[in-house]
């Protein structure tokens, strides 16, 4: 993904922009000095990390983004319609509410890797944050469309996957949603 940014960046003539690639759970590499003016982490990559963790990394950007620098995060929320409908439909009570676990559950990575991954509510970032970062904007993903482990069964379907495609656009600029979404995307301004 970096180095995607970075051939973008160069393509629109700006070399000078600095990327850096940082495990969320480590403190940030100290050698680098300057102030960024945008940190992004896609796709969950915050649900690795507890509470505590959250918000030692909320102090270290503020220390990292320059005066009115963005923070932009796309997290897995607390509860997800899509995914508790299609588990207790397979009759599988446990999963339909795993993300309601407050100590986080075990998540498989791949064949023999496993992470602790934690949900986090907008409310529950929101507050871990406030004190150094405002919010600026909160967006659903993934509220009409489906997770991405029942693909197949909407792939048979392609009128009604463009359908919620359409429904989901519709829906998009509306925050609330994001309580119930299968990801949500936040950004937050430094204070």
């Amino acid at each position: 993904m970096l180095n995607v940014a970075k051939e973008k960046a160069e393509k629109m003539g700006n070399q000078g922009i600095n990327f850096v690639k940082w495990d969320l759970s480590q403190d940030f590499p100290l050698s680098i000095v300057e102030k960024f003016h945008m940190a992004f982490s896609n796709f969950g990559g915050w649900n690795c990390l507890s509470a505590e963790e959250i918000e030692r990394l909320g102090r270290n950007l503020h220390e990292l983004l320059a005066e009115n620098g963005q923070l932009f995060v796309v997290i897995m929320p607390s509860f997800c319609i899509w995914e508790s409908v299609y588990f207790l439909l397979k009759g599988d009570i446990k999963k339909a509410f795993r993300r309601q676990n407050k100590q986080g559950i075990s998540a498989r990575i791949n064949d023999n890797q496993y992470v602790t991954t934690y949900y986090y509510s907008p409310r529950n970032i929101v507050k871990l944050l406030s004190p150094y970062f405002s919010v600026e904007k909160i967006r659903p993903i993934g509220f009409f469309l489906p997770p991405s482990y029942v693909d197949n069964a909407f792939k048979k379907l392609p009128f009604l996957l463009s359908f919620l495609f359409f429904a989901e656009k519709c829906v998009s600029f509306i925050p609330f949603l994001a309580y119930f979404s299968d990801h949500y995307s936040m950004v937050l301004r430094r204070k």
